[in-house]
């Protein structure tokens, strides 16, 4: 119903989230532009290899 107050986040708040984790991407990838889905190939392996506890949950999975 319209009268009901809203749940969850606001757009902003979200938003918000958003902008940081990109800028916390922009810093890893040296101030390119690209997205954690848009990595490929050796970019992907330098900044995305599993630690060892990592390894082994995705052994698990």
């Amino acid at each position: 119903m319209l009268s009901l107050p809203p749940h969850g986040e606001t757009s902003a708040k979200i938003a918000g989230r958003v902008a940081e984790a990109r800028a916390v991407q922009a810093e890893r990838m040296n101030g390119t532009r690209l997205t954690n889905g848009e990595l490929e190939g050796e970019i992907l392996d330098k900044v995305a290899t599993p630690d060892q506890p990592g390894q082994e949950v995705l052994r698990a999975a």
